[in-house]
C-alpha cells in the first residue's frame, strides 16, 4: 500500500526539486510557471496546482473521515 504524503513531506520534495533545478526560478521556469507562485506555495501562501503536482510525480487525493463527538444535550 502506498502511504499518504503529508504537506510537509510534499515542500520538502518541491525544495528539492527546487535545488535540482538550481533554483526557485529556474524551476518554475522550467515548470511553466512564475517564480512568486512557486515561493507561496513554499511559504504555505497557496496551495500546489495539478501541473506542479503532476511535475512532482504526485496527485492531490482528498479523504473523507467519520468521527464522533458526544451530544451537546441529552437525547430523550
Amino acid at each position: 500500500m502506498i502511504s499518504d504524503m503529508t504537506h510537509s513531506q510534499l515542500i520538502r520534495r518541491l525544495r528539492e526539486a527546487c535545488n535540482e533545478a538550481g533554483s526557485q526560478t529556474a524551476y518554475a521556469q522550467a515548470l511553466g510557471v512564475r517564480p512568486q507562485f512557486v515561493s507561496n506555495v513554499l511559504a504555505g501562501r497557496r496551495g500546489p496546482s495539478r501541473k506542479l503536482l503532476k511535475a512532482l510525480g504526485l496527485e492531490r487525493v482528498v479523504r473523507k473521515t467519520v468521527s464522533y463527538q458526544p451530544l451537546l444535550q441529552a437525547a430523550e
